[in-house]
């Protein structure tokens, strides 16, 4: 075989070092969002220590677990991240409720009942992200239910410290009925549908008649229903409820998700039509 050449080598290796180097580049800023998506930004959350010295009771209530027969139902709490409800003056809570706002505008007149929430990939902050929108809106009047259609890694019932023993697997295979996986969060305006049981194929129950059902009857109780959906990166879950929601909002973490996960994400809801609403910037450090 013939040799080729060191110099013209290296020349041709560059393209495909400058491609390599884009595609792990990461997330940092809005233009970063908007330059890969051509999205609009709906927020910015800010970089939250959660186990700072200033919210040395939120770190106890972490380590609150309510124990059952069942192992696998254990609830660990995650109330202390509900930053609306606990800070409300902070920068944080005010950030929510700039994206409240953007909502109503980015929305162009349209009036939307049922959002679905998802990231590209997994710890971005998408389900901490979807409750503090919820408490915002509910804090602003509006009749709020939360279904957490991540049957895969339910966190919802973790903010309220209720039981996910039952719930929207159990509701989609007819063990209890929507009244029964309807349950109360202890806030006024609010309330969550649990994931329930986690289900051998969460796919085919997300992709059924019953579950278009629930999202129709949850609209019918509320002025609006966010669905929890599992990263859309790595499962197919949130791009076929794309269908069956008004809108779908994109969360990323800066200086975490790479500018290749995003595009990524963000082709996977275009291959489905999603009607997606924006982009919400998680984690952010202003000094950066």
């Amino acid at each position: 075989m013939r040799k080729v050449h060191p110099e013209i080598a290296a020349f041709l290796g560059i393209p495909i070092i400058l491609l390599l180097k884009r595609m792990n580049s990461k997330i940092v800023e809005k233009r970063d969002v908007e330059q890969v998506t051509g999205l609009d930004v709906l927020g910015i959350i800010p970089n939250l220590n959660m186990f700072d010295s200033t919210q040395e009771q939120g770190v106890k209530n972490r380590d609150i677990f309510f124990r059952r027969k069942d192992s696998r139902q254990k609830l660990k709490s995650r109330k202390n991240e509900l930053i609306i409800k606990n800070d409300i003056k902070s920068q944080v809570s005010e950030s929510y409720r700039d994206i409240r706002r953007n909502l109503s505008f980015f929305s162009r007149g349209r009036r939307l009942k049922s959002i679905a929430v998802t990231s590209s990939t997994a710890g971005e902050g998408k389900s901490v992200i979807l409750v503090n929108l919820a408490l915002s809106m509910s804090q602003k009047g509006k009749k709020v239910i939360i279904v957490d259609a991540d049957l895969r890694k339910p966190m919802q019932h973790q903010f309220f410290e209720i039981s996910n023993f039952t719930g929207l697997s159990d509701i989609l295979r007819e063990r209890i009925n929507f009244t029964d996986g309807l349950k109360e969060t202890g806030i006024d305006g609010l309330q969550l549908i649990t994931a329930g049981k986690k289900p051998t194929h969460p796919l085919t129950l997300l992709n059924s008649n019953s579950m278009k059902e629930v999202l129709i009857k949850a609209e019918k109780q509320a002025d609006l229903v966010l669905i929890d959906t599992p990263p859309i990166g790595l499962v197919r879950d949130a791009a076929i409820l794309t269908d069956k929601v008004d809108g779908t909002i994109l969360v990323t973490a800066s200086r975490e998700t790479s500018n290749h996960f995003l595009k990524n994400a963000y082709n996977n809801l275009n291959k489905y039509h999603a009607n997606i609403l924006g982009v919400i910037l998680n984690k952010y450090k202003h000094q950066q």
